[in-house]
């Protein structure tokens, strides 16, 4: 059988085979250098085949001592990272793909990073031949602002909270144990900041009624209403007193919580006490004139009554 100059077994077959992996990898790595954030390329071992300008910038390696080596290898075992491990050689072999997910490392020679790690096979399972395409998003800066404007967020948020003059607790849903509470609520209650941790619903509230406390508490939490009117409420002494509680649900890192807003009734419920004694004082004062009244118009009526009797009497 006589062989064609350009089929594979030939020198030229050989060439031309050879000329287009050249062509291949060089169109790929070409399409590696476009892409903005570090990427590598991976085979089958988890050898780097290719890596962007980008990657070697960032991460402070060169290529001579990156290409051909074991990702966990690359300068001194400085992405032998648990987490990467677990990503590769676990979960990607099963999966065509992962993306966003999150890895935090120090490097030698670049300090703390936080990284978004995207991958994928190509081609996808269940074929054995395969090449991985291995993204990473820097996420540094970006977590550093997010936590800058978070404590910022925090600082205002602990400002008015600190400030405000209603009583506020802040519980969580399940254990119903306090996280926190402010300053008017500290007065209120006559417990420290510190005491106030250790405390929960339960402790606050007179013993007979607890029952109608957590009913109240359940309903505030679903959302079927905010206001609980004039609760009892038990102060370390063991007086009680009375607050409206305006409750509504806050979230606060992937948790939701209960924050109750306290508003004292006292001075309220004294009030309306008062005006309500005022009201039976001139009740009972109306009722004693209409009474008079009553007498001494029936006394009048009598005397006119008594004055014409006399006068008929006089005339006959």
């Amino acid at each position: 059988m006589k062989l064609s100059k350009n089929e594979p077994g030939t020198i030229t077959g050989r060439g031309n085979t050879e000329q287009m992996a050249k062509e291949a990898r060089e169109y790929s790595e070409s399409i590696v250098e476009t892409v903005r954030e570090p990427l590598v390329v991976l085979d089958a071992d988890l050898r780097i085949i290719s890596a962007n300008k980008s990657f070697y910038r960032n991460f402070k390696v060169s290529p001579k001592e990156t290409l051909g080596r074991l990702i966990y290898d690359l300068g001194n075992r400085q992405w032998n990272i648990p987490a990467l491990r677990k990503l590769l050689e676990k979960i990607l072999p099963n999966n065509t793909s992962f993306e966003n997910y999150e890895v935090e490392h120090v490097f030698p020679h670049i300090g703390r990073r936080i990284m978004l790690l995207n991958a994928r096979r190509i081609p996808p399972p269940p074929a054995k031949s395969r090449i991985m395409l291995l993204a990473i998003e820097d996420i540094t800066e970006r977590e550093r602002l997010k936590k800058e404007l978070l404590l910022e967020e925090e600082e205002k948020f602990k400002s008015v909270f600190d400030n405000a003059a209603d009583g506020i607790l802040l519980a969580d849903t399940k254990s119903k144990k306090f996280i926190m509470g402010n300053n008017a609520i500290c007065h209120m209650l006559g417990y420290s900041r510190e005491e106030i941790k250790t405390l929960g619903v339960m402790d606050i509230h007179p013993k007979k009624d607890i029952p109608y406390v957590i009913d109240q508490f359940g309903r505030q939490l679903k959302g079927e209403f905010q206001l609980s009117q004039d609760l009892p409420l038990k102060r370390k002494d063991g007086s009680v007193f009375y607050a409206d509680v305006n409750a509504t649900t806050i979230d606060i890192n992937k948790k939701t919580y209960l924050m109750g807003f306290f508003h004292d009734t006292t001075e309220r419920r004294k009030a309306e006490n008062k005006l309500k004694k005022s009201k039976e004082v001139l009740q009972t004062k109306a009722d004693e004139l209409e009474n008079f009244i009553r007498l001494t118009v029936g006394r009048e009526l009598k005397m006119v009554e008594l004055k014409k009797a006399i006068k008929d009497m006089e005339n006959d």
